[in-house]
């Protein structure tokens, strides 16, 4: 899901990374700019997801649960932090898959395209 993100958005902007690239600026540069973006909202996701669905899973539990059947649920904190750290490697590993794209913009093409 985050590499198709990661893909629209730069065929979304490929005009203007083509203008930064025209402008001077080195492709670790541009790379930057659009990963720092993806990592960012990476770890936005990642400090509201933990919570969010820890009450979500919560509330579910509560709601399943039966007189018969007792859902006894406790989860580690470590479980958390590998949670958080497995979903920040995807996105290191999606960023270092774009950077290809990146690096094979064609600038003439993307800034002779009429908007």
């Amino acid at each position: 899901m985050l590499f198709s993100l990661s893909s629209t958005n730069i065929s979304e902007r490929t005009r203007e990374l083509a203008s930064m690239k025209v402008l001077g600026f080195y492709d670790k540069e541009v790379h930057l700019y659009v990963n720092k973006e993806t990592l960012i909202l990476t770890l936005i996701g990642i400090l509201l997801g933990l919570p969010v669905g820890r009450a979500l899973g919560g509330s579910l539990t509560y709601v399943l649960n039966m007189p018969s059947v007792h859902f006894a649920v406790y989860v580690e904190p470590i479980s958390y932090a590998i949670t958080a750290l497995i979903s920040f490697s995807f996105a290191l590993i999606v960023n270092l898959m774009t950077n290809k794209t990146l690096d094979h913009i064609d600038m003439i093409d993307s800034l002779k395209s009429v908007e």
